[in-house]
């Protein structure tokens, strides 16, 4: 059975043109990128849900897929971003093909 994380990485992979392509100017490097969270509402709160990383992470080692992820937090957001290179995103995608 997949969670709402799992389903969401998978419906993502469906958009017109995948994850979104980023450009790390340091590493000179492409990664297709992701954010799970929430944003904050029209009462100005904001969900902050620690255990996204638990499912992300535990997704992607289950995978053996090699990523970056990063904490977004600030006033308006609270997302975990998933870097992966294109190696690791295809192959990940190719895992719910």
């Amino acid at each position: 059975m997949t969670t709402r994380i799992e389903q969401l990485l998978i419906a993502s992979f469906d958009r017109e043109n995948g994850w979104d392509k980023i450009y790390d100017n340091l590493l000179k490097i492409y990664y297709r990128s992701f954010r799970i969270g929430n944003t904050v509402s029209c009462n100005d709160d904001l969900i902050k849900d620690y255990t996204i990383k638990t499912y992300i992470t535990a997704i992607l080692d289950s995978h053996k897929i090699q990523y970056i992820l990063s904490v977004i937090d600030n006033t308006n957001n609270f997302s975990y971003q998933i870097n992966l290179d294109e190696y690791n995103y295809e192959l990940l995608k190719s895992q719910y093909n």
